[in-house]
């Protein structure tokens, strides 16, 4: 069909978007908006809802008990806290190093 430009299959992919109801986002495909509103659109979204088990809230209460000791404190900033601080970055010309302090 159309000189294979377009196939059963997309005719097929078409109608499964309609029963959907994302009529309205392919159509929007097709008509030019400002790249304002096309960004705008794309960061509306920013709460994306837990797809892992590890992103439940008790289980990350339960790593931060089992590491740290305590619920409230993050694996992050215990990790962060107990072994960054006491590394010293030099950027000396021509030199880039790091040390540790005891």
């Amino acid at each position: 069909m159309f000189n294979n430009y377009v196939n059963i299959y997309d005719i097929y992919r078409l109608t499964e978007k309609i029963r959907q109801g994302d009529l309205f986002k392919i159509l929007s495909r097709f008509i030019p908006q400002k790249d304002s509103l096309k960004i705008a659109k794309a960061w509306q979204h920013n709460d994306n809802p837990p797809k892992n088990w590890w992103d439940i809230p008790q289980v990350q209460k339960r790593w931060n008990l089992l590491v740290t000791g305590q619920e409230s404190i993050s694996i992050h900033n215990y990790t962060a806290k107990k072994y960054l601080t006491r590394i010293v970055f030099s950027h000396a010309p021509g030199f880039r190093f790091y040390t540790l302090l005891k």
